[in-house]
């Protein structure tokens, strides 16, 4: 399950995410903050790059991403020439499918997550 929660400075993500047993969203400046605090992370990058974005090996996560030509395409001013089909076309099953293979990946900094309470 989820619930909305609005957010007004990082203080309030900093106090969100330490009650969070992971984070699902885009690339922004929410989601580097639960990589620092080493929250398990997903980030969903398009069109910005995961190579330059993504989590990385600083927490336990993974960037997902759909594999395309045009990602990265002047990213920074908020057009895309080819109307964010990077994002269009992930599908959800394939984002899930990530999650569920991180957290059944049998790896330490997974303990205590359950599949299906994420």
């Amino acid at each position: 399950s989820y619930e909305n929660i609005l957010v007004s400075s990082f203080q309030a993500y900093k106090d969100l995410f330490s009650r969070c047993r992971g984070v699902i969203g885009n690339d922004s400046a929410a989601l580097h903050l639960s990589i620092w605090q080493q929250i398990p992370t997903f980030m969903i990058c398009g069109p910005t790059k995961g190579v330059i974005n993504g989590v990385w090996s600083y927490a336990f996560g993974a960037t997902i991403e759909k594999e395309e030509k045009c990602l990265a395409c002047n990213v920074w001013s908020g057009q895309c020439k080819h109307q964010f089909e990077c994002l269009e076309t992930l599908e959800v099953r394939t984002v899930y499918q990530v999650i569920i293979d991180m957290l059944g990946a049998g790896n330490e900094k997974t303990d205590g997550l359950s599949k299906n309470k994420f």
